[in-house]
């Protein structure tokens, strides 16, 4: 959300940080087999998720798909030149999926040493 978009680039603002987003772009679709069909997710109280139904994640993905364009907005008002915005397609099997969003969540990059 905004205040998560406001704190990320608060945080990491200073001049040695490089800040990379990441979008999985992912048909609703396969969101929706992947979360239904996948492993059963809990919460802290080691219970599913209520709404990981078919209704609930249609009503989750449009609104997700109602907030996106505004977020991507601020994402791009606050990003630097040294900050990056990524998109991978998330429809590909999940190993490959995540061995994407591997490539930038492990990385070491910084701008200054």
């Amino acid at each position: 959300n905004a205040d998560q978009v406001d704190i990320l680039f608060e945080t990491f603002a200073g001049p040695k940080y490089k800040v990379t987003v990441i979008y999985l772009d992912c048909p609703d679709d396969v969101c929706t087999r992947r979360i239904l069909e996948g492993p059963v997710r809990l919460n802290s109280k080691g219970k599913r998720r209520p709404d990981d139904t078919r209704e609930g994640v249609a009503t989750r993905l449009k609104e997700y798909r109602e907030l996106l364009p505004g977020i991507q907005e601020m994402v791009s008002r606050h990003k630097r030149d040294r900050d990056e915005i990524v998109t991978i397609k998330a429809n590909q099997p999940p190993d490959v999926v995540f061995k994407e969003v591997s490539r930038f969540l492990f990385s070491e990059e910084l701008v200054e040493k």
